[in-house]
């Protein structure tokens, strides 16, 4: 998962003339109540409001590359590095990653200690 900024431009968006940011993300942080908690704590920081649009990754950076938006979060690198190198974003941050973490008894009935994730899933 990244954010990255939109492309500056010369015309006024709704958040300059409204003193709120405008940000695209995929769902899956809206739906776990991340962008919720950032918003909030951006707010209370800045004053400054955030209105979010949920989309998945392609539609986010479609709708970043419109102009509209200030901000996008995504979670394909590539996607989001192609974004930038095209001139619609300033910068591409880390944010968040993912851990897969499997989890057992000790003793390890499925004998999967030490496998990698993919196969220990097969395993199980």
């Amino acid at each position: 998962m990244s954010g990255c900024s939109s492309k500056q431009s010369t015309m006024p968006t709704n958040s300059t003339a409204k003193e709120q940011v405008q940000l695209a993300s995929t769902i899956g942080p809206i739906d776990a109540g991340i962008v919720p908690a950032l918003e909030k704590a951006f707010e209370e920081k800045t004053g400054i409001r955030v209105r979010h649009v949920g989309a998945g990754t392609g539609a986010a950076l479609e709708l970043a590359r419109s102009g509209t938006f200030d901000v996008v979060l995504a979670h394909a690198r590539a996607l989001e590095e192609q974004f930038v190198a095209e001139g619609y974003g300033t910068e591409r941050i880390d944010l968040m990653y993912n851990d897969f973490v499997i989890v057992g008894p000790e003793s390890d009935p499925a004998q999967i200690k030490g496998l990698k994730a993919a196969e220990a899933l097969k395993k199980i």
